[in-house]
């Protein structure tokens, strides 16, 4: 009996430590070549695939050059999960390397963690940032998320516009819902001199019609101004919109911040009409806080921002949406004399 029972598990053990590694590095020879496949990666990617572990080596060599490593360990017999991932990514954003690891349990969960020391991004508004965290977290039957946390963030453009953030953090979510549904979630907070949140969520949302919103929105990113891609994406736009209004979709806007003393909430039934949205706040808080926003989203100097910001607020006004009293306001959308 004990001589069984000893057999039985060194068997056990033996499957534990090689059958196993060389089940899941048999599914990941077929996974990863088909994903490179998908990406149209090509002779850009070597992928090699092994019994215990797998490699993966993806350079892009174009204006913007990537290198990504990733090394995966099968199955590792110390833990709780079905692959491990350790890796690192080079890119323009970042002097030194972005680190890489995660995980696939054996529970069903799946997590994805990215740092970076540093963050830089060239462009009309430059963004500079201290240490950069990315994850992901996503397990079966509970809420999903991805996080990004920049410590010391700053933007700027040639027109003297300028936000620093001593911490800004953009969180989303994501959960299941009955009939191929989702209820998403939005939050960002900006730790700045006037600071900004926002807090959004939507439900239900149809899975296939987000699809189609998120496919047509990007192709009308790419495409060229009165062209018939651009048509054709307005098209898929609209009609994946349609889609997720006739399934009675939902947006709750359960905070917006702009400066320390303005707050905004709301909803929006989009299947019966327009959103209603009310706020108050200081009004001289609000324009400080708006002015390098605009002027960075614009590309307006920081006066010209100011201007804009006004002008706004005064239509606002006359529309019957803003209420002014000294530097306090109340905003109203509908209006209160609008007829629902």
């Amino acid at each position: 009996m004990k001589k069984t029972l000893i057999i039985l598990i060194l068997v056990l053990g033996l499957i534990w430590l090689l059958l196993m590694p060389a089940v899941v590095g048999w599914y990941v020879a077929r996974a990863v070549p088909d994903w490179l496949a998908e990406i149209a990666a090509g002779e850009q990617a070597q992928f090699e695939p092994g019994w215990f572990s797998s490699t993966l080596d993806y350079s892009r060599q174009d204006a913007d050059h990537y290198d990504l490593n990733l090394h995966t360990q099968h199955f590792p017999p110390l833990g709780l999960d079905w692959v491990q991932i350790d890796g690192q990514l080079q890119t323009p954003w970042s002097a030194a390397a972005f680190d890489i690891k995660g995980e696939l349990s054996l529970r069903g969960a799946t997590s994805l963690i990215i740092n970076a020391p540093s963050l830089e991004i060239a462009g009309n508004v430059a963004a500079t940032s201290g240490p950069v965290a990315l994850r992901l977290n996503q397990a079966q039957n509970q809420d999903s998320t991805i996080d990004l946390e920049l410590a010391t963030l700053t933007l700027t453009d040639a027109l003297g516009n300028i936000l620093l953030a001593s911490q800004a953090a953009l969180s989303t979510g994501w959960r299941g819902l009955e009939d191929e549904n989702l209820a998403l979630v939005l939050d960002l907070a900006v730790d700045a001199t006037a600071d900004f949140g926002l807090s959004l969520n939507a439900q239900p949302v149809q899975r296939d019609a987000l699809s189609d919103l998120i496919q047509g929105l990007q192709q009308l990113a790419s495409s060229e101004d009165n062209s018939t891609a651009q048509q054709f994406a307005m098209l898929t736009v609209a009609g994946a919109w349609q889609q997720l209004s006739q399934n009675g979709l939902q947006i709750t806007l359960e905070g917006l911040q702009i400066g320390t003393n303005s707050q905004f909430s709301g909803g929006w039934n989009t299947a019966q009409g327009q959103p209603v949205i009310t706020g108050q706040g200081s009004l001289a808080s609000l324009q400080t806080s708006l002015q390098p926003l605009v002027g960075l989203s614009t590309r307006q100097s920081p006066d010209d921002a100011m201007t804009l910001i006004q002008a706004w607020l005064e239509q606002l006004s006359t529309r019957g949406w803003l209420i002014i009293e000294g530097d306090r306001f109340e905003f109203h959308y509908p209006g209160l004399g609008d007829v629902s």
